[in-house]
């Protein structure tokens, strides 16, 4: 009667491991990948949707971070941050989000610019990663009304 395996069949046990991890890993990534442009995108709409909002609610336009708690947070982490890169007129304040390319430098994926009538949110400069070209894929850019005064039927 055997006990142990034999260095035959270690090795085989081995190898049936090695080539299910190569196909489990890069799986793995891609769905970690995912993830990440699901929760991103999930933010930038939140926030849109949030700024919308509070200026209804309030009836007050002020910097999009200040209007929106999505953004306040992606600031404290870093996520995000105040920039001038090509404002619209009369902007009263302009964010930048970010991911990482890949590289270890950040993409500029979407930017909220806001003035007294209009909420802007654009994608920001051209893409190096993976996350933030499915983020440009997936939200769209938009022109969104705030501070206008009447109710068009």
């Amino acid at each position: 009667m055997r006990s142990a395996l034999t260095m035959i069949e270690l090795i085989f046990v081995i190898i049936i491991l090695g080539v299910l991890a190569s196909v489990a890993l890069p799986k793995l990534a891609a769905t970690r990948d995912d993830a990440k442009i699901a929760v991103m995108a999930q933010q930038a709409e939140g926030a849109i949707a949030e700024i919308l909002q509070r200026y209804t609610a309030t009836g007050v336009v002020q910097k999009p971070q200040q209007m929106s708690q999505i953004l306040q947070q992606l600031i404290h982490t870093q996520y995000a941050a105040e920039t001038t890169d090509s404002p619209i007129a009369g902007s009263l304040g302009q964010l930048t989000l970010y991911t990482q390319d890949g590289s270890g430098s950040n993409d500029h994926t979407f930017v909220f610019d806001i003035n007294q009538t209009t909420l802007v949110f654009r994608h920001g400069s051209p893409c190096a990663g993976i996350i933030c070209k499915a983020l440009h894929q997936r939200v769209s850019e938009g022109n969104y009304s705030v501070g206008t005064s009447g109710v068009i039927f």
